[in-house]
């Protein structure tokens, strides 16, 4: 299985209705004591579905992304990439898969630095329980 392949799974099973959700639609997960986590669904392109992933915390009453990925999801194949990370903690903001001009364009090395951050952060996020918490939480959301 691939790094992409992985993190697509992940996103997946934490997230288990993303292929249903439409443009402009969004999750957040509370899952104390971690940061919430957060779901954007931002676009449908050629090459899949752009979602932003973030924590987010309030510092002096501005919103702070620890962090805040943009990602490319393709359901099939099924694989997720980043596109794009932000940190506002560090004042960090790195871009390696990008359109221009309708062209899908990459920075090869700093796409595999972030693949294996987002490789890495998807892990936690399982980890840490976010996957029980969402479910629990559409059970509490449906009722």
């Amino acid at each position: 299985m691939t790094r992409e392949e992985r993190i697509f799974q992940r996103i997946m099973a934490v997230f288990t209705d993303l292929q249903q959700m439409e443009v402009g639609d969004h999750r957040k997960i509370e899952n104390e004591p971690f940061m919430a986590l957060s779901l954007d669904v931002l676009a449908d392109v050629p090459h899949g579905r752009i979602i932003a992933l973030a924590h987010n915390s309030v510092m002096n009453g501005d919103l702070m992304a620890d962090p805040d990925m943009q990602i490319l999801v393709n359901f099939r194949p099924q694989k997720a990439a980043a596109m794009t990370f932000q940190n506002s903690y560090l004042g960090v903001y790195e871009e390696c898969l990008y359109y221009d001009e309708g062209m899908l364009l990459s920075r090869p090395a700093l796409q595999r630095d972030l693949n294996a951050f987002l490789d890495e952060w998807t892990k936690n996020i399982i980890d840490q329980g976010f996957v029980e918490a969402y479910a629990d939480q559409e059970a509490t959301d449906g009722e």
